[in-house]
């Protein structure tokens, strides 16, 4: 399994991720990361695939570390939450 060292070096990641889940493929990788709340500037926590920076097979480039699917977010201060 890939650490946040090694996609940083090998692909450019530089986000607060806590955890890689799974090691790239198809361009994105899945992963627990740190964010900030869109409603209250707390801390939203992140489950979802994000991006290398390699095109995708739908022909989109994203930028690294973009989110390309979020699973669920959650925002451990005012307890806002999505899923898809």
């Amino acid at each position: 399994m890939a650490t946040s060292v090694d996609l940083q070096k090998e692909y450019g990641v530089s986000g607060d991720f806590i955890k890689i889940l799974e090691a790239p493929k198809n361009g994105t990788f899945r992963a627990i990361r740190k964010d900030t709340c869109y409603n209250c500037g707390g801390t939203m926590i992140i489950d979802g695939y994000f991006a290398t920076g390699e095109k995708l097979a739908s022909g989109y480039t994203p930028a690294p570390d973009e989110l390309v699917k979020n699973n669920v977010m959650e925002c451990k201060d005012c307890g806002d939450w999505q899923v898809s």
